[in-house]
């Protein structure tokens, strides 16, 4: 699992580097966070799920939760 990981960052990271050439820095953590949400087909949860137990909330979801408590 880890060198399939591994071998999708470097594809993810590639890609950000060559899109954003200047500000390529900036974008990494936005492709390390899309790795850590992704469901992986082999667990059926996501790393972020398996490190901490929940899904993880984008502050898109957290913004509609407030609103619905409201």
């Amino acid at each position: 699992m880890a060198k399939s990981t591994n071998k999708t960052l470097m594809k993810m990271f590639k890609k950000t580097v060559t899109e954003n050439q200047k500000y390529w820095d900036s974008k990494l953590k936005f492709a390390l966070w899309v790795v850590l949400v992704t469901t992986k087909r082999y667990t059926g949860k996501s790393p972020f799920q398996l490190v901490y137990g929940t899904q993880a909330l984008f502050p898109s979801q957290l913004v509609k939760t407030m609103i619905a408590m409201i």
